[in-house]
């Protein structure tokens, strides 16, 4: 019998998207036909998750709040720009992406509470304040395929979340980076926790 599966499509919003923000590099067209391709792929997967940030505006971890430069590390903890508050342009999902295309669909927000910073969709809720563990269960899925930015922080958080209960696999060609050089050290991080890597 084949296994059900989800889709979880993590961040990809304005503000994380060319010209945001705090933009990653390579979110070009070629990252947005991967992930569209995924989502019209309705036989494969029951449901497609897709998570975004959904900020305060003084949330904690804003280098604006903290009083620092954009990107500083203070005690192990990176400051960024402000991103992703919710009602404004950069909060909203980049208009590339065909979200329509989902036979089946929720939408997960995670951030909302300004002491805090869950790069894991895992730690986000839909609009009934159900977590996303649960809404899997729901679908009767047992395996998650993860695409979506960035690959080193909300990408990697949500994958070790996901394989505590779930078969996952990260499609690399559906992700970013913000820092890129460290991706070969992750991917071992990421395959050492059981998450399968694929390439395509």
């Amino acid at each position: 019998m084949k296994p059900i599966k989800a889709l979880i499509v993590v961040d990809v919003q304005n503000d994380f998207c060319e010209g945001g923000s705090l933009a990653v590099a390579g979110t070009d067209k070629s990252f947005f036909d991967y992930i569209n391709n995924c989502i019209r792929n309705g036989q494969e997967y029951a449901v497609v998750f897709f998570s975004r940030d959904w900020h305060e505006t003084d949330q904690a971890h804003f280098a604006s709040v903290k009083g620092v430069e954009p990107y500083a590390e203070v005690d192990g903890e990176v400051y960024w720009p402000d991103h992703c508050i919710k009602f404004t342009e950069g909060a909203r999902f980049h208009p590339e992406m065909r979200m329509e295309w989902a036979k089946n669909s929720e939408i997960i927000s995670k951030g909302k509470y300004k002491d805090k910073h869950p790069f894991s969709a895992f730690e986000g809720k839909n609009g009934r304040e159900q977590p996303l563990h649960m809404r899997i269960d729901t679908y009767g899925a047992t395996e998650v395929d993860i695409v979506g930015l960035a690959f080193d922080y909300c990408v990697r958080d949500t994958a070790l979340f996901a394989v505590k209960n779930f078969k996952t696999s990260i499609l690399m060609a559906g992700t970013r980076a913000v820092k890129p050089e460290n991706n070969e050290t992750l991917r071992k991080e990421l395959f050492d926790a059981g998450i399968n890597i694929r390439e395509k």
